[in-house]
């Protein structure tokens, strides 16, 4: 059906098309509906050959609508400043009904040919990127000296023309060349360059893995969190700040109070998280680590698996499809409501990162039962952080830096001690909520646990629902144990040497911890922040 001014009108392009349904009869019927919009013209219904049915010809008279009997010209209304309407509708025998309403694109400015500043020959800022593939050195010579060719021939050539043509319009091999250009000039220089000298060539020609490079998200815990930790990137990507926004309409229908301002606000000069409840600081992070995985999703960038670190695990799990959004805030938010109210005011117990001891060495030098301390997080081979009482733990320091000398002992910039005695009082009313208020579905992507020390996956002989409130009861007492994690990735075949753990998160902390997990054992290993305090923008 087609708007026309005032009235609408109805053709069908299904006829000559034979019996096909469902996906590719609406793609045929699509494509005659490009084909109308370009020329500006509707062509007439070409199977009513006599009279129409009566009771069909009464029904559209009466909306001021009719059936196309002959090549009807197709203008936009105001006199062509406006848009055309159209929408193209699919039948199919299996009870499939499916419907398009489409209109006419934003019109797109072309510079007048005859104008000495037109965009092929002035620089307004805007770049635009031509890339150029092929299977072997020489092909890619003989493809840049044939680009080189078309445009001496046809120096009115659009560099968006050719930017979208080459970039958009086709699938690449994996010797590629790609520059970006203000001009067709510029384009015409560099590409000049690259066919009088082979060295310029190699040295802009890179090469694509041919196999995909397997991403892992990992999703880093509280103390790494700081106020405004991605105002800049949500002023230069509007799609980032979109989901900022959506993800904290749901913070606040939820009954939270909410956490914009503590994620992208420039305006406090006071950049520090600690100015911010615990219950803002957690949701604010778990926003900010969503946003950051759709943001990737959108710009091309899906993880094969997931890991979260503590809170962080929240925004694994929405990622990994076991949390919707609104399940993984109302579980943050909830937890953080049930600490405060159990454990009181901040500071009275609190966590210490001990670095360059193990475990079993830290144990040796201060035994726990000792020193009134308890182990929460293995973030690496000597990476221990442990949880107690804060006059415990400042005992425990001292005698670390007295007897170790080489240790680093750090207090983390936390409000309770996680993972710890201290939140046995909220574990049975939060294991409750999480029962009476949270759907736990399978993951999509498999789950590498820190609590359990294997990977959830997807599995069909195996429905039963492994991460529910019981899982996450475990998860908020229990040791995070992120180096058994790390080596069940690999076990598992889904990290090696060539895989990417991307840290997703306002700092890279969990970047980290997969370098000291995996040692010396995987010198090639990459791990990229997402952001990293102080930057500007995205960091990988």
């Amino acid at each position: 059906m087609h708007c026309q001014r005032t009235k609408r009108v109805f053709k069908s392009d299904k006829d000559g098309y034979g019996g096909d349904q469902g996906g590719p009869m609406l793609e045929l019927t699509y494509l005659p509906n490009m084909l109308e919009s370009l020329h500006g013209m509707i062509p007439r219904h070409i199977s009513i050959k006599t009279t129409v049915n009566p009771v069909v010809a009464r029904h559209p008279a009466g909306r001021n609508a009719g059936i196309v009997s002959e090549d009807t010209p197709w203008v936009a209304p105001g006199g062509g400043n406006g848009k055309r309407y159209s929408i193209v509708n699919s039948f199919g025998a299996h009870g499939g009904n499916t419907t398009l309403l489409l209109e006419d694109a934003p019109p797109s400015p072309v510079a007048s040919l005859d104008n000495d500043n037109n965009n092929n020959n002035s620089n307004d800022g805007r770049h635009e990127v031509v890339c150029i593939s092929a299977k072997s050195k020489a092909s890619l010579r003989g493809n840049v000296a044939a680009l080189l060719g078309y445009l001496d021939a046809n120096p009115d050539t659009q560099l968006k023309d050719v930017a979208d043509t080459t970039s958009a319009r086709r699938i690449h091999h994996h010797i590629r060349v790609a520059e970006a250009v203000p001009t067709t000039e510029r384009l015409r220089e560099v590409l000049r360059a690259m066919t009088a000298d082979d060295a310029a060539l190699d040295n802009h020609a890179f090469h694509v893995a041919k196999q995909k490079q397997k991403v892992i998200l990992t999703f880093s815990g509280q103390g790494c969190f700081y106020r405004s930790a991605a105002a800049a990137l949500s002023e230069q990507a509007p799609d980032f700040a979109d989901l900022v926004v959506q993800l904290d309409c749901i913070v606040v229908q939820l009954g939270f109070p909410s956490v914009r301002a503590a994620v992208v606000d420039r305006t406090n000069p006071n950049n520090s998280g600690g100015n911010n409840s615990p219950l803002v600081t957690q949701l604010a992070l778990v926003v900010l680590q969503i946003a950051l995985a759709q943001y990737w999703a959108l710009i091309g960038i899906m993880p094969d698996a997931v890991v979260g670190h503590s809170p962080g695990e929240y925004a694994a799990l929405c990622t990994a499809g076991v949390l919707s959004a609104a399940d993984a805030l109302f579980l943050v938010g909830r937890r953080a409501e049930l600490t405060a109210a159990a454990c009181g005011e901040p500071g009275s117990h609190a966590m210490l990162s001990v670095r360059g001891a193990s475990q079993g060495l830290l144990a040796e030098v201060c035994p726990p039962d000792e020193f009134g301390y308890e182990v929460s997080c293995l973030n690496g081979r000597a990476d221990t952080v442990v949880s107690g009482p804060r006059a415990a733990l400042d005992t425990l320091r001292d005698t670390l830096q007295e007897k170790a000398r080489e240790l680093k002992c750090v207090l983390i910039d936390v409000p309770y001690a996680f993972h710890s005695a201290q939140l046995d009082s909220v574990l049975k009313d939060f294991e409750t909520a999480a029962r009476q208020r949270v759907t736990f579905k399978p993951p999509q992507i498999p789950v590498i646990s820190p609590l359990l020390g294997w990977c959830v996956f997807v599995s069909e002989s195996e429905p039963e629902v492994i991460v529910n409130e019981t899982y996450l009861r475990r998860a908020t007492r229990e040791c995070v144990d992120f180096v058994s994690a790390v080596g069940a990735a690999a076990t598992a075949g889904l990290a090696d040497d060539t895989s990417m753990w991307l840290d997703v998160g306002p700092h890279p902390v969990c970047s980290t911890f997969v370098r000291n997990c995996l040692g010396k054992d995987t010198p090639g290993v990459t791990a990229l922040p997402s952001l990293r305090r102080a930057d500007d923008t995205l960091a990988a």
